[in-house]
């Protein structure tokens, strides 16, 4: 070893191959404890790293959740509106309270009652994952917002069927309970006919004609006030009972009257015997049903018998 400048004295040391290798091993050992050293405190930064980054994504799909979640807890509510709304409309149909509501087919119902069970359900949460998670929430989000914005019109349209269903309960009320006498033939319908008197032309007949014999007993076939209970030119002797909501029924050519005007009257009360009174070619009763002024044909609304 020569000092730098080649001054000075010269210190000389002398190894031999033994040390040479153990001082090479001692140095090859230290750098391989260096590189350990390092490696661990890597590996513990990029851990850590990962770590953070799974916690991140967790968080952001658990909020992405809560938004669906939230999402489809506005649809429940509206769901049970339909139900109700849809029991309403088939108890109606038991009843045959309006014409033209009946009892859904097999196929029908089962179309019914999945949509009911699947719209929050299987249509929303059951789809193919992505690999992505949040891919995947934001999937799930998309389809719960999507789900409650169709709910949100549905249940603007089901303030106008709520209304409608109050306007079809109350009109129900009024329709026909039973039929206005028991037995007898129905010997001609509602709409134009051979007028019976000469029959050379075609005259509107606003009801039905029910062949019974004379003296029969009439009822009121629902709820009502008697609001006429005389003689009318053509009708012979007539009552006329008002059921609410612009609906009343008649019941023509009688031989008795056994009501009077402002008396209440309940589905299945007496109001008169057929007779053969007025414009009339034998026993019957006439029997009419009015919607405002209009007449409408009774067998749309008469229950099955």
């Amino acid at each position: 070893m020569v000092r730098e400048g080649g001054r000075g004295s010269v210190w000389q040391r002398s190894l031999d191959r033994q040390q040479v290798r153990v001082g090479a091993g001692a140095a090859a050992l230290a750098v391989l404890l260096l590189g350990l050293v390092a490696s661990a405190g890597a590996s513990g930064v990029f851990g850590q790293a990962d770590r953070d980054r799974v916690v991140a994504e967790n968080l952001a799909l658990r909020a992405r959740l809560d938004v669906a979640e939230h999402a489809l807890d506005d649809v429940a509510p509206v769901l049970r509106r339909v139900r109700a709304y849809d029991e309403e409309l088939r108890d109606l149909a038991r009843r045959q309270a309006l014409p033209g509501f009946g009892p859904l087919d097999e196929e029908a119902m089962a179309e019914r009652d999945a949509w009911l069970d699947g719209v929050a359900g299987a249509g929303i949460l059951h789809e193919e994952a992505s690999d992505d998670p949040l891919a995947s929430a934001d999937d799930v989000v998309k389809r719960a917002t999507d789900v409650r914005d169709e709910a949100r019109q549905l249940e603007r349209t089901l303030g106008e069927l709520d209304r409608n269903l109050e306007r079809l309960s109350a009109l129900s009320d009024g329709l026909p309970a039973i039929w206005p006498v028991q037995g007898g033939v129905i010997t001609s319908g509602f709409g134009y006919r051979l007028n019976p008197f000469g029959h050379r032309e075609w005259k509107f007949h606003g009801g039905i004609d029910i062949g019974l014999a004379y003296g029969t007993p009439v009822y009121a076939t629902n709820d009502g006030i008697i609001t006429f209970a005389d003689w009318d030119s053509g009708h012979g002797q007539m009552v006329v009972v008002d059921h609410g909501n612009d609906i009343s029924t008649r019941y023509c050519h009688l031989s008795s009257i056994l009501a009077t005007v402002g008396d209440s009257v309940s589905a299945g009360e007496l109001v008169g015997l057929v007779g053969n009174t007025g414009m009339s070619t034998g026993p019957h009763l006439h029997y009419e049903i009015w919607f405002g002024d209009e007449r409408a044909d009774p067998l749309q609304y008469l229950p099955s018998r």
